[in-house]
């Protein structure tokens, strides 16, 4: 039995299961035996997926803090400005205004994000611009080095005040999660800042509460207060805390001080209300 031309071409073709086109059978060009298997595309050399990088920074004392390779802030990260025993923060290549602090549990920084957002909305905490993964963007703001004076002092007090006002607990209070910017004083490090119902307290539960925060001010025994005597005879430093301390023990209501207190309140309240907040953390 003969065949043409063409229905030969055509018989071959449909036999061959790995070819690509029919162009391949064409006289005069190269085809493949059918006997060779189609290559796979990882064999055709498809491009593998890269595991991202991680980088790693190292505090004063050794402790490593991890950033994934993807995270898009670790461009712009440069030295280590400082860290605490779960935390470091390290400065921005290219803005000076910015920090950026990497924690070693990324669920633990969403409630802090959320905790420090709400602090902001009082003017108590910095700023946060952005969060990923276990790295936050933030304002940054200079540290302490010395005990602050009568006028950081009466800062201080205002900003724990605003915070308790609106049922903000800060619970880590020392000097060292104390710092300034050009207008004034501010807080740091909420990560173990709780919520109450700050609304439903009394003014004497509201002094008792900020009291309870002052103490920490003022505690020798606490080594991130630098500066202060372990004498309990010598106050002279924290002349404003201490007057604070004991105007609210003498539950006098009519002293300056307990009202200018209760004022505030009233001013963090309603600036509270009126500026509402746009949290990037989860609430608790």
């Amino acid at each position: 039995m003969s065949f043409s031309s063409a229905k030969r071409r055509r018989l071959v073709t449909s036999s061959l299961q790995d070819l690509d086109d029919v162009e391949d059978v064409v006289p005069g060009r190269p085809s493949r035996s059918r006997l060779t298997p189609r290559p796979s595309k990882k064999q055709q050399g498809a491009p593998a997926k890269e595991t991202p990088k991680v980088v790693t920074f190292k505090s004063k004392d050794g402790t490593k803090f991890t950033v994934n390779g993807g995270n898009k802030f670790l461009p712009f990260m440069g030295k280590v400005l400082g860290n605490g025993a779960t935390a470091l923060v390290v400065e921005d290549n290219t803005d000076r205004s910015i920090v950026y602090k990497i924690v070693q549990d990324p669920k633990s920084i969403e409630l802090e994000t959320y905790m420090q957002q709400l602090c902001a909305c009082v003017n108590v905490a910095p700023q946060i611009y952005d969060l990923h993964d276990n790295v936050l963007k933030m304002q940054r703001i200079e540290m302490l080095k010395e005990y602050p004076n009568e006028i950081q002092q009466q800062q201080v007090v205002e900003l724990v005040a605003r915070m308790v006002a609106v049922g903000l607990i800060h619970n880590d209070l020392h000097l060292g999660n104390i710092g300034k910017l050009p207008d004034g004083m501010i807080l740091i490090d909420f990560g173990l800042t709780e919520k109450i119902e700050g609304a439903l307290m009394s003014d004497i539960v509201f002094l008792q509460v900020v009291l309870a925060q002052l103490y920490a001010l003022i505690d020798p025994c606490n080594h991130n207060n630098p500066g202060l005597s372990s004498d309990s005879e010598q106050c002279g430093e924290t002349s404003v805390f201490v007057n604070y301390i004991y105007a609210i023990r003498n539950h006098d209501h009519k002293n300056e001080l307990i009202r200018l207190l209760l004022r505030v309140r009233e001013d963090a309240v309603f600036a509270f209300n009126r500026n509402g907040c746009n949290v990037i953390g989860t609430e608790a």
